[in-house]
């Protein structure tokens, strides 16, 4: 399995921002609730800058607030696909190939598309 990247420890001085207006705090994910928490900068030790990562241990999902928020939702919705995509054993499998990457930016756009420019029923 290829070595993940890890965020900076205290490398680089970070910090939580309340959750935006219109965006959730948490999301349930196969029965699971995952907090969101939208911190600012994130970073790679190397420098190198993400828009958002999952933790399946922690069920965390961390968010870039600076996005703009056509972004945030994607990268939300492409950090879930990430969930789904474990739970299946695609993830594991298929991680090298970048298939992994290519399929979340995927499912995070259209999933947003779908959702901001049709009418959908809310199940509650």
């Amino acid at each position: 399995m290829a070595k993940r990247k890890t965020l900076a420890a205290n490398t680089v001085e970070t910090r939580d921002v309340p959750t935006p207006p219109g965006y959730p705090s948490e999301v349930k994910i196969l029965g699971q609730t995952y907090r969101i928490i939208y911190r600012t900068p994130l970073v790679f030790p190397d420098g190198s800058g993400l828009q958002g990562m999952v933790t399946g241990r922690d069920r965390t999902i961390l968010i870039d607030p600076s996005l703009p928020p056509h972004m945030i939702r994607e990268t939300i919705l492409h950090e879930i696909a990430h969930v789904y995509l474990t739970h299946s054993g695609f993830e594991s499998k298929y991680e090298k190939a970048k298939l992994v990457e290519i399929f979340c930016d995927m499912f995070g756009s259209a999933v947003d598309d779908l959702t901001q420019n049709n009418d959908w029923p809310t199940r509650r």
